[in-house]
């Protein structure tokens, strides 16, 4: 039998955290990859800087995926569907984000090629019945969906459910662990002391990395308040942040009225470095202000990337699930119940936060623990390797492809094959 074949469309600007997960999805052995990246010059380059590269690239217009439709079309014709097309049609279409969910149904329809899609962060819903409700509604029709986490399938149940009625399809949204990037070699301590300092890090600050996915969900100015706490807590601190997060100028000109007494830094760098240079990681939590609400600044993803290079993460039980960062069996919480704090109402939400990373800042032997327990979970998904295994059985579920098992009779398109390895 020929090995299935995928072909992933991937957005680079809907942010890093799918640039991860494809990578980890195009490390899958036995299958057949095909990339196109929806995007410009910088979007291919943000995402071969990250470990992932295609040859095909396909420009939207207005950073809009589905403007790309006429261009993906006759792509997609001239490679399988055409009269003299030289390869066959995928078994299916993996989709790094809502834009390219849309796309891919433009491209082939409701059922012309089966399409999975991987909905990566909480997210603000929209309201019903405006242009990004239908935006969302007709991505997600008749596509098979998978959420990372019950927050997440939650905030897009409504928009999956159109046609029948409230939250009806939530849940055929399925439920993955995050990937875990793979084991790297640490930075030694020399290299990371030399990149601390290039990056302009005081030797003898704490450096808070906000993680922040896409970095327009980052505010700069409620993190640098947040360090400020930190700071009146008697803590020398600095901030690193992805260029691209709102309130910079703001957070710039908070910093000048307090004479720049702790440090902020906008960088480029790509996440896996950033974590590599930090102490700690913050995920800002929604924010509640009057009528407004915003959702909480990334999602699992970039929390597993962190647990993997051994740095906590500190932020609120409503914006970071506690089974992603103990596991879901442990009988006896560790790295939560020293890093999450309570979200029981809207008020302090961020004096919460410090009052839970102060204490292991001022305790370096705790503060290790912390580091280890980080390791160590990091380590348990990464042997365990669901996301990967999952997905592949899920899509060998959506195209519906024979294999063995124990105790039931063999499909017979695998019979002969099967017969022929056992000789």
């Amino acid at each position: 039998m020929k090995p299935l074949s995928v072909l992933h469309l991937l957005e680079p600007a809907d942010g890093e955290d799918a640039v991860i997960a494809c990578r980890a999805a195009l490390d899958i052995p036995g299958v057949d990859h095909a990339l196109w990246i929806i995007g410009n010059d910088a979007d291919a380059r943000f995402a071969r800087e990250r470990g992932v590269e295609s040859p095909d690239r396909i420009t939207p217009m207005l950073r809009t995926p589905e403007t790309a439709v006429r261009r993906a079309a006759n792509l997609f014709n001239h490679r399988y569907w055409g009269g003299h097309a030289p390869l066959e049609t995928p078994d299916l279409i993996m989709c790094w984000s809502i834009g390219c969910m849309g796309l891919s149904r433009l491209i082939v329809g409701k059922r012309g090629v089966m399409r999975c899609g991987l909905l990566l962060r909480d997210r603000l819903a929209p309201r019903r019945g405006t242009l990004a409700f239908r935006r969302e509604a007709y991505a997600l029709a008749d596509v098979t969906t998978v959420a990372l986490s019950e927050r997440i399938r939650a905030a897009h149940a409504q928009a999956a459910s159109v046609g029948r009625g409230g939250t009806f399809l939530k849940d055929n949204i399925r439920l993955f662990d995050p990937p875990i990037p793979p084991t790297r070699p640490a930075l030694s301590p020399a290299d990371r002391l030399d990149l601390r300092r290039r990056l302009g890090v005081p030797d003898n600050h704490h450096l808070i990395a906000l993680l922040a996915d896409p970095p327009r969900a980052g505010d700069a100015k409620r993190f640098t308040f947040f360090l400020g706490l930190l700071y009146a807590g008697h803590q020398r601190v600095s901030g690193l942040i992805p260029s691209g997060c709102q309130r910079l100028g703001r957070a710039s000109r908070y910093l000048r009225d307090h004479d720049r007494r702790w440090g902020l830094i906008a960088s480029d760098l790509p996440l896996e470095t950033r974590l590599a240079v930090s102490d700690a990681a913050i995920v800002l939590p929604a924010e509640h202000s009057g009528s407004a609400c915003t959702a909480p600044s990334t999602g699992p993803v970039s929390i597993a990337a962190a647990l993997a290079a051994g740095v906590p993460v500190f932020s609120t039980d409503a914006a970071v699930d506690r089974a992603l960062l103990d596991g879901p069996d442990a009988a006896q919480p560790s790295l939560s119940a020293h890093c999450l704090a309570t979200d029981f109402g809207h008020d302090g939400l961020l004096n919460r936060i410090a009052a839970r990373l102060a204490p292991a800042l001022h305790d370096p032997a705790h503060f290790a623990h912390l580091r280890d327990r980080a390791l160590a979970r990091a380590q348990t998904m990464r042997q365990a390797d669901a996301f990967r295994a999952d997905l592949l059985a899920l899509w060998r579920e959506i195209a519906n492809v024979p294999i063995i098992r124990p105790g039931l009779p063999v499909p017979p398109s695998l019979t002969k094959t099967s017969l022929a390895a056992a000789s």
